[in-house]
C-alpha cells in the first residue's frame, strides 16, 4: 500500500508542475479496496495542453514522477473530455468521476463535474 505521505507528495508536485483544475484519485484506492499490488490511478483535469493529444499530456509531471518509486497511472484530461465522457456512463471517465475521490481542486475556479 501506499502512505498518504506519497500521495501527497505525487499531489504536490503535480500542482506545482502542472496547475491543474482538479486531481481525482480513482480505482483501488478510492474505493478503499487497495492492496500491496495495487497501482494509484490519478485524474489530472486541465485546459492546460487541450490543443495536444491527452496521451502526450504532463510530460513534465512525467518525468518529474519517475524518480518517485510508486507504480501509478496518470491521465491528464481537459474540463469538457471529461465533460462530455462523464455523460457516456460506460466511460471510464465517468466511473473514475464517480467512484474517485478529489485530492486537489483549485479554489478559483469550480468546473461543474
Amino acid at each position: 500500500m501506499i502512505p498518504i505521505t506519497e500521495i501527497e507528495h505525487i499531489k504536490d508536485i503535480i500542482v506545482r508542475l502542472y496547475q491543474p483544475e482538479k486531481i481525482v484519485i480513482f480505482g483501488s484506492y478510492a474505493r478503499g479496496e487497495q492492496d500491496v499490488n495495487s497501482d494509484i490511478d490519478i485524474l489530472v483535469i486541465s485546459d492546460r495542453e487541450k490543443n495536444i493529444p491527452h496521451y502526450k499530456r504532463g510530460l513534465e509531471v512525467r518525468v518529474a514522477l519517475s524518480e518517485v518509486m510508486i507504480e501509478k497511472d496518470i491521465l491528464f484530461y481537459t474540463n469538457s473530455e471529461v465533460r462530455k465522457s462523464a455523460e457516456l456512463s460506460s466511460s471510464f471517465i465517468s466511473r473514475a468521476i464517480k467512484e474517485g475521490k478529489i485530492i486537489y481542486e483549485r479554489e478559483a475556479e469550480r468546473i461543474g463535474i
